[in-house]
């Protein structure tokens, strides 16, 4: 990428009249982006392989909840409660609110503190609950 950006010393011999043109202030600016950019996505991949590292945590800590909103669900229908579509529509919205950051969490300019992948964990597990428990009774 480096090389299809900025001109080596050898292309700008090559290229008459053009010898000097960007070499202190076009081309510099452009390798210091480009050394951003790769930064950038190694800051990623650091934190998507962190992450990755929690997901077994999160199967183990979303089993009870899962379990626990379906046990909570089959005794609303047996009761004839009704559930509550303000509490299934929040929890999708936690849900896909938690995803958000942690997408967006990827690309933060600042460090991310390592307890935010166990709260989001415990958010997404305890909206899990809220939704399964909260799911109409035929579906």
């Amino acid at each position: 990428m480096f090389r299809y950006f900025i001109p080596t010393e050898r292309e700008r011999q090559m290229s008459k009249c053009f010898e000097d043109v960007g070499r202190n202030d076009l081309f510099p600016f452009i390798e210091s982006r480009l050394n951003v950019l790769w930064d950038t996505i190694f800051q990623m991949i650091k934190r998507l392989t962190t992450a990755c590292i929690w997901l077994p945590y999160l199967a183990t800590s979303l089993l009870p909840f899962v379990v626990d909103g379906l046990v909570r669900r089959k005794i609303s229908q047996t009761n004839f409660d009704y559930p509550s579509p303000m509490a299934h529509r929040y929890s999708i919205y936690a849900m896909l609110g938690a995803l958000y950051l942690f997408l967006m969490g990827l690309t933060l300019p600042f460090p991310v503190p390592p307890q935010s992948m166990p709260i989001g964990i415990f958010i997404v597990a305890w909206a899990m609950n809220t939704l399964l428990a909260n799911t109409q009774k035929r579906v």
